[in-house]
C-alpha cells in the first residue's frame, strides 16, 4: 500500500448568512456554492458582488510578464504578413487547455494558427525535433510553445537555424541558461514583474490572450 505524502487539512464548512444567500441568489448561486465561497473569504454581500463584477478589470496587467511586448509584436507582424503560426502544446491537461486558449485567440484575430500536440510515447515532454520538422513542412514561420520550452535549448536552436522564430510561453522553473528563443514569457523568470509567479501554463496562455485581445 502506498502511504500518502501529505496530510490533507480540510476547510471547515461555513454556514452563510441570510444576507449572503440573498446576494448569491442574485448571481444564480445556491447555498452550497455560497458556503464554499464564504469559506474562502468571500463572506459579505459586497465581497460576493465584487467577485462577479468586471473580473477582467481586476486582473493583473499581462504586459508585466517578461517578453510580453516582444510576443505581441511578433504575433502582430505575423498577422500583417499572413504568416502561419505553429502552436505547440504539451499533451497534459495544462498544455492542452493553454493550446486551445491561444489557438482560438489567434484564429479570432484572423491568424492562420496550426495546433500541434506531441505524442506522449514518441516525443515526450517539451518541444521536439519532430514538431520542428512538422512546422517546417507546414510552412510556419513562427512556433509558439504552450506549457513548455524554457529548457528546450537544442530544439529551439535548431528551429532558429531553420529560420523559425520561437515564442516560448511556459511556467516551469528557469534554468541558468535560456534557449535562443525570440521571446520567453515565463513568470518564473527572475526579471519578471508580474505579481503572481505561480501561474499555470494555461494561466500564462490566458494572460497572453488578454494581452492580444
Amino acid at each position: 500500500m502506498i502511504e500518502p505524502r501529505f496530510a490533507w487539512r480540510l476547510a471547515q464548512p461555513v454556514t452563510p448568512t441570510t444576507e449572503l444567500l440573498d446576494a448569491g441568489s442574485r448571481h444564480g448561486l445556491g447555498s452550497r456554492v455560497v458556503g464554499l465561497l464564504a469559506g474562502r473569504g468571500i463572506a459579505s454581500p459586497a465581497d460576493l458582488d465584487a467577485f462577479f463584477a468586471d473580473p477582467l478589470e481586476a486582473l493583473h496587467d499581462p504586459s508585466l510578464l517578461p517578453d510580453a511586448g516582444v510576443f505581441r509584436e511578433r504575433i502582430a507582424a505575423a498577422r500583417r504578413a499572413g504568416e502561419r503560426i505553429f502552436v505547440f502544446g504539451d499533451f497534459d491537461a495544462d498544455g492542452l487547455t493553454g493550446l486551445a486558449i491561444l489557438v482560438r485567440t489567434l484564429r479570432r484575430l484572423g491568424v492562420d494558427a496550426v495546433p500541434y500536440v506531441p505524442s506522449r510515447l514518441d516525443e515526450g515532454h517539451g518541444l521536439s525535433r519532430k514538431a520542428i520538422a512538422a512546422a517546417l513542412e507546414a510552412g510556419a514561420r513562427v512556433i509558439v510553445t504552450v506549457d513548455c520550452g524554457t529548457t528546450s535549448l537544442p530544439e529551439i536552436g535548431e528551429a532558429r537555424a531553420a529560420g523559425i522564430d520561437v515564442l516560448v510561453t511556459d511556467h516551469h522553473r528557469v534554468p541558468s541558461e535560456l534557449p535562443p528563443a525570440l521571446a520567453i514569457v515565463n513568470p518564473q523568470r527572475p526579471d519578471s514583474r508580474y505579481p503572481e509567479r505561480r501561474l499555470a501554463g494555461s494561466g500564462v496562455a490566458f494572460k497572453l490572450a488578454q494581452l492580444l485581445l
